[in-house]
């Protein structure tokens, strides 16, 4: 009925449906950014405060990027975020924040716990058990590296050496994080 009407008014007629058919869509080239540091889209800026603050800390690290209290500071904070919403995006910033020291072969003691938590995030879990190897050789009682460790372990199918480190984390934490 609809399309009897549409005819009858001139809107709508076969001979325009066949030419729309035949004739070739009009396709762009696809765009591709020149730089790998050009910005593609500027989201707008967010309302909340603790989304400001980030954005604050990560142009403070912008400037100093050699800061390392700041980038693992703004490292935790991407990770914690990420893990509250979901969103894997944050540790890709994690990583970013982490950037002059990711690749180092011997990295600060914080760096080597946080890229373990990013490589296990990517199911990495070889160079992140590397990672809480070489901590834990160093400081033995590092508990976040004792819970990685055991988390790591327990998502590769590993439950007594997950709960050895349990034990080890048990000297050093609370009850209710040696349980969780």
């Amino acid at each position: 009925m609809l399309s009897r009407h549409l005819t009858q008014s001139g809107l709508f007629s076969p001979l325009a449906i066949a030419f729309s058919m035949l004739s070739s869509p009009v396709q762009a080239a696809p765009f591709l950014p020149t730089d790998d540091a050009q910005v593609l889209e500027q989201l707008p800026a967010s309302g909340n405060a603790g989304q400001r603050e980030l954005s604050a800390l990560r142009r403070s690290l912008q400037e100093n990027p050699a800061d390392l209290a700041l980038a693992t500071d703004l490292a935790r904070r991407y990770i914690g975020l990420g893990r509250i919403e979901f969103d894997p995006r944050y540790n890709g910033y994690a990583q970013a924040a982490l950037q002059p020291w990711w690749n180092d072969g011997n990295p600060p003691e914080e760096v080597r716990v946080l890229r373990a938590t990013l490589r296990q995030n990517r199911h990495d879990f070889t160079a992140a058990l590397a990672d809480l190897e070489a901590v834990l050789a160093a400081d033995p009682r590092n508990g976040q590296a004792w819970l990685t460790r055991a988390v790591v372990l327990q998502v590769q199918g590993r439950p007594d050496e997950a709960a050895q480190s349990c034990a080890r984390l048990a000297l050093l934490a609370s009850p209710l994080v040696t349980a969780t």
